[in-house]
């Protein structure tokens, strides 16, 4: 007896990394667009959800995920990807107190010059 089988994509990855895949930093410059279900879709950089605005906040268990928090960081999959696709030139990564951190395209640009 054979098992009924499906396929769904449940992740896209989105990145302003200009260079190759393997760039020692690049994983700090990727967005990932994850199905939560019912054709809700978040924007996640693996620990933090967006919002529509840009701002970030953790993304709790799924059992604290509140009605509230849902409705602010869960989105059809067109506006999940479109998101995704305006925050992600904006990641910043490095910044200290005094400093705003590089850009992927700055990140990448340090890398080839090491």
């Amino acid at each position: 007896m054979s098992a009924d089988v499906f396929v769904r994509p449940t992740r896209y990855e989105v990145t302003a990394w200009p260079g190759p895949v393997d760039g020692v930093n690049r994983s700090h410059y990727v967005l990932y667009v994850e199905w939560r279900g019912a054709d809700r879709w978040c924007v996640t950089d693996g620990s933090y959800c967006y919002r529509r605005d840009g701002h970030a906040t953790y993304e709790p268990n799924p059992s604290g995920r509140t009605d509230r928090f849902k409705a602010a960081y869960r989105f059809p999959i067109e506006e999940a990807l479109e998101i995704a696709k305006r925050v992600a030139p904006k990641l910043r990564v490095g910044g200290g107190p005094n400093r705003k951190g590089m850009s992927a395209a700055e990140m990448w640009e340090w890398e080839q010059q090491r």
